[in-house]
């Protein structure tokens, strides 16, 4: 939600004594596929996984949500926009010759004009088509709202206290942190097998 990433940006701000002048939410600069952010201050550059940190964990678990993204009506492939776009997550293994670390965006045409505005683009991208089902790869929301973790009956019940931001917690987690020292091409590697 809005308040949330507030609050963490605020948090960010007193641990850098208020000197950030930049931050990417899904950064793809470090490791690709935006699962990190990036961070710069005058004298220092930070990234960090998504998963490993108190924002991007909750973000990535979806347990800080708006109610509404629960009940999303939209979140279905019958989608009334003319193109919907998105990250081609799975693309190592459908097409990997296609694929690339600073990722690929997935393009549904939706609609005629939205042919014909695909049609007028196709010129300034490189274009590899794929099945509706490859593109669905792990697109949760083209199937169905996000699921509402229990979590979030109590997640924001503490939001407007001081220190609400310092005191989640996002635990051990050794397949993430193993992920964030691994070298990138390893891990493409793997993703493809």
């Amino acid at each position: 939600s809005p308040k949330f990433f507030k609050k963490y940006l605020e948090y960010q701000n007193k641990q850098t004594a208020g000197k950030v002048i930049y931050f990417n939410f899904r950064s793809k600069d470090k490791r690709g596929w935006g699962t990190q952010y990036l961070l710069k201050t005058k004298t220092k550059t930070k990234t960090k996984t998504l998963s490993l940190d108190r924002y991007g964990k909750h973000f990535m678990d979806g347990d800080c949500y708006r109610e509404s993204c629960y009940q999303c009506a939209y979140a279905n492939a019958s989608r009334v926009g003319d193109l919907t776009v998105g990250d081609f997550w799975g693309i190592a293994k459908s097409h990997p010759d296609f694929n690339s670390p600073k990722g690929v965006s997935s393009v549904f045409v939706n609609t005629e004009k939205g042919q014909k505005l695909f049609e007028m683009m196709r010129p300034l991208a490189e274009v590899e088509e794929a099945t509706l089902e490859e593109g669905m790869v792990k697109q949760h929301n083209l199937v169905q709202p996000s699921n509402r973790p229990v979590t979030r009956d109590t997640f924001y019940k503490s939001i407007d206290e001081p220190g609400f931001i310092g005191n989640i917690k996002v635990g051990f987690q050794p397949k993430a942190r193993l992920k964030s020292v691994l070298p990138n091409k390893l891990i493409q590697k793997i993703k493809s097998l």
